[in-house]
């Protein structure tokens, strides 16, 4: 699996929904907070952050263009490009 921006979102999404829940099942069971079930979701959580910051730069010749391209000045990109790819993105996310 690539490690993009959209996959990190979701992995973080679902960290959210499982830790609101696990909360909810801590409250509804009167446990002390900090239980093995509540660090688990959070251990999940960190495993998954770290994953992320470990991995490689899958795009790593391509940043250094741009960015030797920005900083001479012959870096251009059409603006409707930019506006297509945001919305598409959305309408991706949002249906």
């Amino acid at each position: 699996m690539d490690v993009t921006v959209n996959n990190a979102l979701k992995a973080y999404g679902a960290y959210n929904a499982e830790f609101a829940a696990a909360a909810n099942r801590v409250n509804r069971t009167n446990e002390k907070p900090g239980t093995t079930e509540s660090k688990g979701v959070a251990g999940d959580f960190d495993s998954i952050l770290q994953a992320v910051k470990d991995s490689p730069d899958m795009h790593g010749d391509k940043v250094a263009d741009i960015k030797s391209r920005v900083a001479h000045g012959s870096y251009h990109i059409s603006s409707s490009a930019v506006a297509n790819k945001i919305l598409g993105e959305f309408y991706k996310t949002n249906g």
